[in-house]
C-alpha cells in the first residue's frame, strides 16, 4: 500500500460460514461458544504515516467473527492503535511466551482467531520482520514486536488447543519497510523471512515476495481482506469461480481471492499482487451462501456444468466497459481491447460496438480503419447505436471509407435518434466544421448540450471550445474553465491540457504557471503530446518552474516523436540555441523541416531564417521567400511584422525572391529591384487577405 506497511496477521481456528443476511447456524455457536478471538486494527502511529482502513479491517473482521461464525463478543478482545505493552501483554514475550492470549484459549475446546492490522518493519540484516506498535520508531526496532516469536509463542497456544482445532495465519502485508521514513524497501526471498514452515498451521499471505498489499478504496478495506470476506459469502461460488450451487469449497475460495486480488491490483493499481493461498487444504468447514450454502469436503464435490457462452461474453463485456472509462491507473484501454475482442468474437453485439471504436480511436490496438468499419458494420446491423455513430465517425474521418459528410451525417442522426450521446457530439461537430451541413453554431451548441447531459466527456470538451472561442455564444473563459473541468473528471485528457493554457495565458483565471503546470502533468500522464510539449516550454522559459532545459528537451523530445508540431519547433530552438544540447544547426533544421511538413508556421519562419542567411544551408532566396509568405499567411506574427517594417533585415536574393512570388501569384506588377517599397507591401497585404 501507499507510502506505509500494513500487516494483518489472523491465527484462524473455526468452522467458516459466511453471510451477512443472517446469524450464525445454532451448530456453529456451539462449536465455537469457548472461541477467542484477539483483533487489533492499528491506524495512527506517533512516528510514521498511518494506515487508513486499520480500523475498518478491525470492525469488518470482528462483525465476521459473530455474525458468520457465531463467536460470542464477549470472547472477542479488540484494540485500536496497539502499543508495544500491549503486544508483549497479548502475546507474550521470550521469558513469558504465554501471554494473555495463550491464557485465554482453553484447551481442546477454543478456536483462536487472532488479526493484527497495522504497519511492519524489516531488519534488513537480519533478514527478520517484525510487528510495528504505535508507540515505536520505526528507525529503532529494539522495541518492536518480532514475527519471528509471535510464530513461536502461536505454536504454543496451537499445542494447548490440540489437533481437532486448527490454526491459520493470514498476513494481508508487504514488507516495504519503513526505515528511512517512508521509503520502500523490498525484502527478498519471502514475505516473513524468519518464520519457519510448520504443517500444523495453514497460512494465507496476501502477497508473494517483494510485492505491495494494496487497499480496496471502495470496500475501505486491505484488498486481500475485501476479497476473502466477500469470497466467502458467496462471490466465490458465481460462475467464473465456483459451480452456482451455493457450497463455496475452499479450493473455489482460494482461486476467487488469488484471481481478483491480482486482477483488481494491475488494473486499479497498476501493481502486483498475487495471494499465496494454498487450495488443497483438507477441511470439512462449511462456508454458507445466504442460507443453503455448505463448505463441503473435496471428495463431495460435483463436476463444474458448462457456461453459457453469451453469459461470458456479457461479462467480458462489462469488464471491458469498467476498464475503458477509467482515468489514471483504473484505465486500461490495452486489457479493454482484449476484453472486447473477445466478448465480440463470442457474438455480443455491444462489445462488436465497442470493438470497432478501439480500432477507430487506437485504443490499446493500432488504429485500423478496415477493421474498425468490419466491426461497426456489424453492430449496426444489429441496430445497435454505438455502431452506428462509429460509422457515422468513419465517413466523417474517411477511414477506410470515401470521405461523406452527408452519410457521415444521417449515421450520426440514426445512433442520436437512440439516445447515443457519441451520435449526438457527432451531429455537433458537423454544424461546428460546417462540414456537410451549414455552419451553424448555435445547432452545434444544442447538440453538445444533449450529449453532455448524458455525461460524454468530448461533448463537454467542445462546449468549452464554443465558450473560450465565442462561437454562438458571447466569448467567456469563466464558462469555457467549467466545461473543461467537466470533461477533465471524465479523463478526458485534451481538457487538461487546455485548462493549463487557459491558466498559463491568465483567460478566466488569474495567471498560474503552477496551476498551469499541474494540468499540464496530468495531461501528459495519459499521453497527451501537446501537454508534452507545453510542459517543456515551462521548463525551458522558466515559467513556474527553475529553467531546466535538460528537463525542457526531454519533454519535448518525447511529445516531437509522437508528431507533435510545435514540439517539433521547440527542439529545433532548443538545438539552435545551444540550450541543454550541443548548439548543431542541421539538427535544428531538420526539426524545422519536420514541423514544416505538419504546416507549423514557426519553424516555417525560423526555416525562412536559415535559408536568407545561410545557416547551416546554403543561402536560397526562394526558398526563403516562399517559407516567410506562407508562415505569414498562416498568422506568424515574427513573419508578418518583418515583411511589413523590416525588409532591411534581408537578403537582397531573399526581397527580391518576396517580389518575384508575389508577382506570379498576381499582387504584384513593378519592378523585381529587391527595393521594398509601398508597392511591394500593399502586395504583400494583398496576399495576406486573399482567400
Amino acid at each position: 500500500m501507499s507510502g506505509a506497511l500494513r500487516l494483518l496477521v489472523v491465527a484462524l481456528v473455526a468452522a467458516l460460514t459466511g453471510s451477512t443476511a443472517w446469524a450464525a447456524a445454532p451448530e456453529l455457536k456451539d462449536a465455537n461458544r469457548h472461541s477467542f478471538a484477539l483483533v487489533i486494527g492499528s491506524r495512527s502511529y506517533r512516528h510514521t504515516g498511518e494506515i487508513a482502513f486499520a480500523h475498518n479491517d478491525a470492525a469488518a473482521i470482528r462483525q465476521f467473527l459473530i455474525d458468520d461464525l457465531g463467536y460470542r463478543p464477549d470472547n472477542i478482545a479488540l484494540f485500536k492503535d496497539a502499543t508495544y505493552g500491549q503486544l508483549l501483554r497479548w502475546f507474550g514475550s521470550e521469558r513469558r511466551p504465554q501471554g494473555k492470549l495463550f491464557r485465554s484459549a482453553r484447551a481442546g475446546r477454543s478456536n483462536v482467531f487472532v488479526y493484527f492490522s497495522g504497519h511492519g518493519v524489516p531488519d534488513l540484516k537480519t533478514r527478520a520482520a517484525f510487528l510495528l506498535p504505535t508507540d515505536t520508531d520505526p528507525d529503532d526496532i529494539s522495541t518492536a514486536y518480532p514475527l519471528a516469536l509471535l510464530e513461536k509463542n502461536l505454536g504454543l497456544i496451537k499445542t494447548k488447543i490440540g489437533p481437532q482445532r486448527r490454526l491459520i495465519v493470514m498476513l494481508d502485508a508487504c514488507f516495504s519497510g519503513s526505515g528511512s521514513r517512508g521509503g520502500r524497501i523490498r525484502i527478498k526471498g519471502g514475505l516473513i523471512p524468519n518464520l519457519s514452515p510448520r504443517p500444523e498451521i495453514i497460512r494465507l499471505s496476501a502477497a508473494g515476495s517483494g510485492q505491495f498489499a494494496n487497499e480496496d478504496d471502495g470496500a475501505k478495506l486491505g484488498l486481500f481482506t475485501a476479497k476473502f470476506l466477500a469470497g466467502v459469502r458467496g462471490a466465490a461460488d458465481s460462475n467464473d469461480y465456483g459451480r452456482r450451487d451455493g457450497v463455496v469449497t475452499w479450493a473455489e475460495l482460494a482461486r476467487y481471492v488469488r484471481e481478483e486480488v491480482s486482477y483488481r491490483s494491475e488494473r486499479d493499481l497498476d501493481r502486483r499482487q498475487v495471494p499465496e493461498m494454498p487450495a488443497d487444504v483438507p477441511l470439512d468447514w462449511r462456508f454458507k451462501v445466504a442460507a443453503r450454502a455448505r463448505l463441503v469436503a473435496p471428495s463431495a464435490v460435483r463436476p463444474l456444468p458448462a457456461k453459457p457462452v453469451l453469459l461470458q461474453a456479457e461479462q467480458a463485456y462489462q469488464a471491458a466497459l469498467k476498464v475503458a472509462y477509467g482515468s489514471g491507473a483504473a484505465r486500461d484501454d490495452k486489457r479493454a481491447f482484449a476484453l472486447f475482442s473477445q466478448a465480440a468474437a463470442a457474438g455480443h453485439i455491444g462489445a462488436m460496438a465497442w470493438l470497432g471504436r478501439t480500432y477507430l480511436s487506437g485504443w490499446g490496438t493500432k488504429v485500423d480503419g478496415t477493421k474498425a468499419r468490419m466491426w461497426c458494420e456489424k453492430a449496426a446491423a444489429a441496430e445497435n447505436p454505438v455502431g452506428m455513430a462509429c460509422l457515422g465517425d468513419l465517413y466523417r474521418q474517411g477511414k477506410s471509407l470515401e470521405q461523406n459528410f452527408t452519410k457521415a451525417h444521417e449515421w450520426f442522426q440514426k445512433a442520436a435518434d437512440k439516445g447515443e450521446p457519441w451520435g449526438m457530439t457527432g451531429l455537433g461537430a458537423l454544424y461546428h466544421d460546417g462540414t456537410g451541413v451549414k455552419q451553424d453554431y448555435t445547432k452545434a451548441r444544442e447538440w453538445y448540450e444533449k450529449a453532455a447531459a448524458k455525461g460524454y466527456g468530448i461533448a463537454m470538451l467542445n462546449l468549452g471550445f464554443l465558450h473560450r472561442d465565442g462561437h454562438g455564444v458571447p466569448q467567456d473563459y469563466k464558462k469555457a474553465r467549467q466545461w473543461f473541468e467537466n470533461a477533465a473528471t471524465k479523463g478526458d485528457a485534451i481538457a487538461m491540457n487546455k485548462l493549463g493554457s487557459l491558466y498559463y495565458n491568465g483567460q478566466g483565471v488569474p495567471q498560474d504557471y503552477a496551476k498551469a503546470r499541474e494540468w499540464y502533468e496530468k495531461a501528459a500522464a495519459m499521453d497527451n503530446a501537446t501537454a508534452m510539449s507545453n510542459l517543456g516550454i515551462l521548463y525551458r522559459d522558466a515559467q513556474g518552474v527553475k529553467q531546466d532545459y535538460t528537463k525542457a528537451r526531454e519533454w519535448v523530445e518525447k511529445a516531437a516523436e509522437k508528431g507533435e508540431a510545435n514540439a517539433m519547433t521547440s527542439l529545433g530552438l532548443l538545438y539552435a540555441n545551444g540550450h541543454g544540447v550541443p548548439q548543431d544547426y542541421a539538427k535544428a533544421r531538420a526539426w524545422y523541416e519536420k514541423a514544416v511538413a505538419k504546416g507549423e508556421a514557426t519553424a516555417m519562419y525560423n526555416l525562412g531564417v536559415y535559408y536568407d542567411e545561410g545557416r547551416g544551408v546554403e543561402r536560397d532566396g526562394a526558398k526563403a521567400a516562399n517559407l516567410l509568405l506562407r508562415a505569414a499567411k498562416l498568422g506568424e506574427e515574427h513573419a508578418q511584422s518583418d515583411l511589413r517594417t523590416n525588409l532591411a533585415k534581408w537578403h537582397f536574393g531573399t526581397r527580391r525572391a518576396l517580389q518575384r512570388k508575389l508577382s506570379e501569384l498576381g499582387h504584384y506588377s513593378g519592378a523585381i529591384d529587391g527595393n521594398w517599397g509601398p508597392a511591394s507591401r500593399a502586395a504583400f497585404e494583398a496576399y495576406l487577405t486573399a482567400r
